[in-house]
């Protein structure tokens, strides 16, 4: 029996793809059409940003925010061949009256929607909520994308 490689965020996240907005934004739409705008290029053609803001819609984003500031949006799409991602920390959280918790680190990922995915896909939710659990203070206080990289990638 072969024992399958245990997946972590620094596995599906390219550093090139974590960015830091200070200023914030004004509220989850805003949060949403940002991190969609910079996600899509790494996506299918077919998949626009509207069409995937639809798909998103569609999925009850409160329940991917966390109390500690944590969202995870994520989706399974078909025709896609690995996972994409992107982290966007938000020193000045987003606040919006659709959702209970400020946001501060947003980890928007992408798999396939695919059944040799659907536990990866399972096991990458899992990992994001214990890497973050008690980290983000931290992580909102680093200065660089490349400082937030190296220890997203020393995270096992």
């Amino acid at each position: 029996m072969t024992e399958e490689k245990h997946i972590t965020i620094g596995d599906i996240l390219d550093c090139k793809n974590i960015i830091i907005e200070r200023k914030g934004f004004k509220d989850l739409k805003s949060l949403i059409d940002f991190a969609v705008s910079k996600i899509s290029p790494f996506l299918p053609e077919r998949f626009t940003p509207e069409n995937i803001k639809e798909r998103l819609e569609v999925t009850n984003l409160d329940y991917s925010v966390f109390e500690n500031g944590l969202f995870i949006p994520h989706l399974k799409l078909e025709d896609l061949d690995d996972f994409k991602s992107i982290l966007i920390i938000t020193p000045n959280p987003v606040k919006d009256n659709r959702i209970k918790h400020s946001i501060f680190i947003t980890f928007m990922f992408f798999s396939p929607l695919s059944s040799d995915f659907f536990d990866k896909h399972l096991k990458i939710l899992s990992s994001i909520t214990q890497s973050f659990r008690d980290n983000i203070p931290k992580l909102i206080s680093m200065n660089s994308p490349s400082e937030i990289c190296s220890y997203i990638k020393s995270i096992r």
